[in-house]
């Protein structure tokens, strides 16, 4: 009754039996038998029924299911925090490479340029310039991979772990968001390879 009463069960008294007690959503129940007997298998079978229900509180899903669930949990939230710290960096990295490459563009056509169009290409120069500075604090490549490697290996730990829990309900979506992290870090390593 304590495990029952600890994982959110309620006891209503009555009826043929001395009570029945049932889960939180009310789709699962036991009854308590008003005379002793038979009670000692009851009580093997009470805990059962506390694991197998999933409107119980984490607790009763089992201590190995739990802390493999809050492990993987941990490991997914800093693989997608490392996948977005990465994407971040990337962005930046690319806009200060489009913003060089227009300053490039720009400065071959100045160069070719009459003398009237000097001055308006010699301000969007100017413009490319400024915005190529503005991101002078970019990250290098080497640290974006470094940050990609990182995120990949959270996630593989993740799908690891996810792969240990036997429950399909609580594995399944694990594994699903440890696979898509691992897909973005190869998008974003595409991305990191262009540049």
């Amino acid at each position: 009754m304590k495990q029952a009463r600890e994982a959110g069960w309620t006891f209503t008294t009555g009826g043929h039996w001395f009570g029945v007690v049932s889960c939180p959503a009310g789709e699962h129940t036991f009854n308590v038998d008003k005379t002793a007997r038979g009670g000692e298998t009851k009580a093997k079978e009470v805990p059962k029924q506390l694991r197998s229900c999933q409107h119980g509180t984490p607790a009763t899903l089992g201590s190995k299911v739990a802390a493999r669930r809050a492990e993987c949990e941990r490991l997914l939230l800093r693989a997608e925090d490392l996948i977005s710290a990465a994407a971040r960096d990337l962005w930046r990295a690319e806009q200060r490479q489009a913003a060089f490459t227009e300053f490039d563009r720009l400065r071959i056509v100045l160069d070719t340029a009459d003398a009237t169009a000097d001055e308006v290409l010699a301000a969007e120069q100017e413009q490319a310039l400024e915005r190529a500075a503005d991101l002078e604090d970019a990250p290098g490549a080497a640290d974006i991979a470094r940050t990609l490697g990182d995120a990949d290996v959270a996630a593989g730990e993740a799908r690891d772990v996810a792969a240990k829990i036997r429950r399909q309900g609580i594995a399944v979506p694990l594994r699903t968001r440890a696979q898509a992290a691992r897909s973005r870090v190869s998008e974003l390593r595409e991305r990191l390879e262009r540049l």
